[in-house]
């Protein structure tokens, strides 16, 4: 099966390497990827997973212990202080310890690097692996969609209405109050986007501090959250003077649907015999191992 030039969900199950190089430079050209949109980057982002059969999930979907438990233990340490709290959910990504979970989820702008996690793992010799391709227009850390995406990990209520949340961000002197001339547009900011999510890039200064994150060519989308108002069937709270009122569950982790079976999204599944294959290519060709993507410590469940 080839890739067809339609934004529709594509499933395409592979025989060769080449077939996948062939779908990668098939779906860059379609959309002609990358290039600029209204000032923002729009390039392709790519998730490996060993195991075809599995969704797109974000850690914090299966963890014991979430971003708002561990994130003051994480301030604690001297090395850490001085970094954003992107930095700091970013870290806690590439080195927690299994069991603690974030609403970032890992995805990179190399394929080659996707490929490694797709075919990496000995173990998943017996399932064929995946390689999901979508597009997206980035978000950097400086902006303030990912101030506020991240401010999520430090909330502890249950629920929390749009209101409230804003009036939190506006108390934090390291927020953009001048982006915004009052509350409300602050709010009508949030409902555009919280319950979706953002896809980040991170900056120079990110991927200093975080050699994984820099060798994995990492970046992210960071999860929205669960609104107990339903916006489709309520699209009149999405107007400036409801959406203040709207209430959210800030510890809820909403996958969209451009991360399942959405437009412009490619899952190719890779044949657990070509597995092996890929891995000696990644090494020989790219350099690409576990010693030079976890150059630092033991690897990281993904």
């Amino acid at each position: 099966m080839k890739y067809e030039r339609d934004i529709k969900y594509q499933e395409i199950r592979v025989d060769s390497i080449e077939e996948i190089y062939d779908i990668i430079s098939e779906y860059n050209d379609f959309y002609e990827l990358p290039r600029a949109v209204c000032g923002e980057s729009l390039q392709s982002f790519y998730r490996g997973q060993k195991d075809s059969a599995w969704n797109i999930l974000p850690s914090l979907s299966r963890a014991e212990k979430g971003e708002t438990e561990i994130i003051s233990e994480y301030l604690r340490k001297d090395e850490l202080k001085n970094i954003t709290l992107f930095e700091l959910i970013a870290h806690i990504q590439h080195y927690h310890d299994e069991g603690i979970g974030t609403r970032f989820i890992d995805f990179s702008t190399d394929p080659n690097i996707a490929l490694y996690f797709a075919c990496s793992n000995s173990e998943s010799s017996d399932t064929d692996g995946a390689l999901f391709i979508q597009s997206f227009a980035c978000h950097e850390p400086a902006w303030y969609t990912v101030k506020v995406i991240c401010e999520l990990a430090l909330i502890s209520d249950e629920e929390i209405t749009v209101k409230e949340f804003a009036e939190r961000l506006m108390s934090d002197y390291s927020f953009d109050r001048n982006r915004f001339r009052n509350i409300d547009e602050l709010c009508l900011g949030i409902v555009s986007f919280l319950d979706y999510g953002i896809p980040v890039v991170p900056d120079e200064r990110a991927l200093d501090d975080n050699i994984r994150l820099k060798r994995q060519k990492g970046c992210f989308f960071i999860c929205g959250t669960g609104f107990k108002t339903n916006f489709e069937n309520n699209p009149r709270m999405r107007f400036l003077n409801q959406c203040s009122k709207c209430v959210f569950e800030p510890k809820k982790a909403v996958v969209p649907e451009v991360l399942n079976d959405g437009n412009c999204l490619v899952k190719i599944i890779i044949p657990k015999e070509l597995k092996q294959e890929i891995r000696l290519h990644l090494k020989e060709c790219f350099g690409i191992t576990e010693n030079y993507l976890f150059p630092d410590g033991v690897k990281k469940i993904k």
